[in-house]
């Protein structure tokens, strides 16, 4: 493989594991061990379970690894807002698996198209009421910090 590839391959799986287990502890210390060890092995088809979280969690920073890895300076602020865009698209990506696996979604014409607003809805309004988003966007920051460190060690070699 191209050594390209298993450097942007490491910043990835560094990123990911970063986020998943700063956002296990925020969620341990927030929660407490038995509504986070609930939360984990709860169905999907409930309102929130681990697999989700995790799954969302994944698919949106593939995405964004795909599309702005090309971002990454020498600064810091470039992660920061790296670790913000995950954290929210992360909450995107779980509002809109929530709605296709508990089908709540209507297909018929002009609703459909509530699919495509529902999310940043939830999204607005878990930032001005519940304080949800914060529960994305911190750990998507730490883990951000920590992939500008590795990122720089990795240079710095």
């Amino acid at each position: 493989m191209n050594e390209n590839i298993v450097k942007q391959l490491q910043l990835f799986i560094c990123y990911l594991v970063g986020y998943w287990l700063l956002g296990s502890i925020f969620w341990l210390i927030i929660f407490g061990y038995d509504d986070s060890i609930s939360t984990l092995f709860a169905s999907p088809k409930s309102t929130l379970s681990g697999t989700l979280i995790f799954l969302s969690t994944f698919i949106a920073t593939a995405l964004l690894f795909v599309f702005k890895r090309k971002a990454f300076a020498d600064r810091l602020y470039p992660y920061f807002i790296f670790g913000f865009y995950v954290g929210n698209l992360s909450l995107l990506v779980l509002f809109i698996l929530d709605a296709f696996i508990r089908q709540l979604i209507i297909w018929k014409f002009p609703e459909f198209f509530l699919i495509f607003i529902s999310p940043f809805v939830e999204l607005l309004l878990s930032y001005l009421f519940f304080g949800f988003a914060f529960l994305a966007i911190i750990p998507a920051l730490g883990s951000a910090f920590i992939l500008y460190w590795v990122q720089r060690r990795m240079l710095l070699q």
